[in-house]
């Protein structure tokens, strides 16, 4: 009789949070979509830079959560500290893999990794675009040392790694050498529909939507230094949580200040459908000098909002189908936002089809990725 891989999985945040960006996300469209895993999910009891623990979850126990139409157990722990008593408790559960999310961190991360290698139990990585240059330029010298060490103890050697992406497979290599074991997958999106998004646009009036983590790498400041020198009719607003606040004060603020009422930050969101229940959208514009996939820019397209950003992102397909602009030179963003304030809404939903023609593309190719995550969970026992 079949027997379910048992995978134990270790990430730091997780639902209900939603500060930490795209692995929180990844996880919950994985856990959502049909699948046969038997996966018990260990977490911190609290979200990215929030002080308190999630009301009405105890902490240091299994709660099950559901996800799609199955219930996961999930392991809150309390401030984000795991004592040794409950690592033993947690591998008692004998899992076939360890599925750690990311490569950093303590208590999530090199703890459950030394005592999986430890106890000959096969670990997958999957990285998530921590090893991009735009990632790895902050806090450079202390990541250097760190897969410098990794390296050195050869535990590369003994690791399954997960890719989601060409680009990041050929990170792995670089840093882990070309004989790493690496299995490449796609990043589940969710199998529901959902409502999309209509808004009209008046020539003259352009409404930007920064939808991301404020942090050097997304490149906030040059958008507010491009409106600079923009037509007063073009408005953004920042939606999401402030991880780099000396950033934020430095580089963002003083220049959101000249800029006036023109620009406005809402805080973070749930999702994007919070935001855009309040407030309409044009485009949606990211920067970024890398994004290993970026699920803020998936919502967007999937809402029928076209997207504004750099060629670091995976998304080549909004320039191909219409949905939006890649920008090859940023000096060019300036040029490009005035001449889109003077789009008749005619040409813009023209954009807005090329916006959902993107996401339908990306889950029409997702069709089968299930199987690759079997796939994924069995294949250290192939060989």
């Amino acid at each position: 009789m079949f027997q379910p891989p048992k995978i134990l999985l270790f990430q730091e945040y997780f639902s209900p949070g939603y500060l930490a960006g795209g692995m929180q996300t990844a996880t919950k469209h994985l856990l959502s979509n049909p699948n046969f895993f038997n996966i018990r999910i260990v977490t911190s009891n609290a979200d990215l830079n929030m002080v308190s623990g999630y009301p009405d979850i105890y902490p240091d126990r299994w709660t099950n959560r559901k996800f799609g139409e199955r219930f996961f157990p999930v392991w809150y722990a309390h401030k984000g500290i795991i004592q040794a008593r409950f690592y033993a408790h947690f591998y008692s559960f004998k899992p076939d893999w360890i599925y750690l999310q990311g490569i950093y961190g303590f208590f999530f991360f090199f703890v459950p990794m030394f005592l999986a290698l430890w106890g000959r139990i096969p670990v997958i990585i999957c990285p998530h675009g921590m090893l991009d240059k735009g990632s790895l330029d902050q806090k450079f010298f202390k990541k250097w040392i760190y897969l410098k060490v990794f390296v050195l103890f050869g535990w590369h050697k003994k690791i399954r790694w997960q890719a989601t992406s060409m680009h990041e497979e050929n990170q792995i290599r670089f840093f882990f050498g070309e004989k790493a074991k690496v299995f490449s997958t796609k990043l589940m999106v969710s199998p529901k529909t959902t409502k999309v998004h209509r808004t009209y646009k008046n020539r003259d009036v352009l409404h930007l939507l920064f939808y991301s983590r404020v942090s050097p790498k997304k490149n906030l400041h040059l958008i507010l230094e491009s409106m600079l020198k923009t037509d007063a009719s073009i408005s953004l607003s920042i939606v999401g949580p402030i991880e780099d606040k000396f950033y934020w004060e430095k580089s963002c603020f003083p220049l959101m200040a000249l800029l006036g009422n023109r620009v406005c930050y809402h805080g973070s969101v749930r999702s994007i459908e919070d935001y855009l229940n309040l407030k309409e959208v044009h485009f949606m514009i990211l920067p970024s000098d890398a994004e290993n996939f970026s699920f803020a820019i998936f919502e967007c397209l999937s809402k029928g909002i076209p997207v504004i950003t750099s060629r670091n992102t995976p998304w080549e397909n909004i320039k191909t189908k219409g949905g939006g602009f890649i920008l090859e030179d940023v000096s060019k963003m300036t040029e490009l936002l005035n001449e889109l304030s003077y789009l008749s809404d005619s040409a813009y939903q023209k954009y807005c089809q090329g916006a959902l023609n993107c996401a339908a593309s990306y889950m029409e190719s997702c069709q089968g990725n299930i199987e690759d995550y079997h796939k994924l969970f069995s294949w250290p026992l192939q060989g």
